[in-house]
């Protein structure tokens, strides 16, 4: 339930009022404040971070939904608010955890993320801080001059009835609400994907997510921008690994791979389209054998091999990719027909070309 200020140590009561003049300072829908101090300690997404759970954290409080000082608090509203991804937040919350300002712990089926702002720590810490940067510190005395009266009070003539809701409606209006959310056009995507240059196609993004009903997972959108912004992220990752992964063949898997190409066009009468895919497939392929000729030449086996793929594979799976994912069940089927010897087996086939 909500905290009192009766039910505080007076002792406290001052740094409780500048801690709660903070939270709710900084508890705005429209926009983020964000203290210079706080900065200087936590670092700027730290202190986003806080910012948006103090915001949170008011909310629920008003509402007299915290939970012994605990409220649900959940990784896409926080990026829709501040655009901080997961990981950021995930090392937003381990310094403040180890700082012992917040507490975060996950429950129910599926799991949820609550988080506790411990006020007592947090009045210590700024305590600790203001003492020690006195001369350097943007908290100054006029700024926690905040009017903390009870706004669920009733004054005693009813004339002032109407203007007290007036005021818990205004209040309530300046608390964090979910926006709804609203399909974009594929013109305000590709205005969005122009401006941060990603080429990320905008149709392809639509047409995807209005398959999907513009869920994310199980969960209703609520940013189609971070979205996109996470699009972003996942293109730069893939292109990263096919970099990484551009294989170089050496002369004796480029001469496998002439050999293969040139048993296809015989074959199909076409040119194989060989790509990254194919090579490593072509690499795998090679390991393979060498294990089942014992040192004898791997390009006579190799094309023996092709030659007696069975039927199937040579009118339906001649690709390099199907016979390396499918080398056990081919060479199975060759022993059974020939020979258990497999290394005999390819040298007599080879021979026989």
């Amino acid at each position: 339930m909500g905290e009192r200020w009766a039910d505080l140590d007076p002792s406290k009561f001052f740094l409780f009022k500048m801690v709660y003049m903070i939270t709710r300072l900084l508890a705005s829908s429209n926009y983020l404040v964000l203290n210079k101090d706080l900065i200087k300690i936590f670092g700027l997404d730290c202190a986003v971070f806080l910012s948006e759970i103090a915001g949170e954290n008011e909310y629920w409080n008003e509402q007299g939904k915290l939970e012994d000082g605990w409220f649900y608090s959940t990784i896409d509203n926080v990026e829709e608010h501040t655009g901080l991804s997961d990981f950021e937040q995930r090392k937003a919350i381990n310094k403040l955890q180890e700082c012992k300002i917040i507490e975060c712990k996950r429950q129910g089926l599926p799991a949820k993320r609550y988080i506790k702002i411990n006020k007592n720590q947090l009045v210590e810490f700024f305590k600790k801080y203001i003492l020690n940067n006195s001369k350097s510190s943007s908290l100054k005395i006029e700024e926690l001059d905040f009017d903390f009266s009870d706004n669920n009070n009733n004054n005693s003539s009813s004339n002032n009835n109407s203007n007290n809701n007036s005021n818990n409606n205004s209040e309530k209006s300046n608390f964090p609400q979910q926006k709804r959310f609203v399909k974009p056009t594929i013109a305000e995507i590709a205005a969005y994907c122009n401006e941060r240059n990603n080429g990320i196609d905008a149709e392809a993004f639509y047409d995807y997510y209005e398959s999907k009903g513009w869920k994310v997972g199980r969960n209703s959108m609520k940013n189609w921008r971070a979205a996109i912004r996470n699009w972003e992220r996942q293109k730069k990752e893939k292109n990263s690994a096919q970099k990484e992964r551009k294989i170089e063949l050496n002369a004796e898997l480029a001469e496998l791979k002439d050999i293969f190409c040139d048993y296809y066009k015989e074959k199909v009468g076409m040119t194989y389209n060989w790509g990254e895919r194919e090579s490593v497939s072509l690499i795998e392929l090679a390991e393979k054998i060498r294990a089942e000729i014992n040192g004898t030449d791997l390009k006579m086996n190799f094309e023996a091999m092709l030659r007696r793929l069975p039927d199937w594979y040579k009118q339906n799976g001649l690709d390099i990719n199907i016979i390396n994912k499918n080398f056990n069940n081919i060479k199975n089927k060759i022993k059974n027909g020939e020979s258990t010897d497999y290394d005999y087996l390819m040298r007599k086939y080879s021979a026989s070309l």
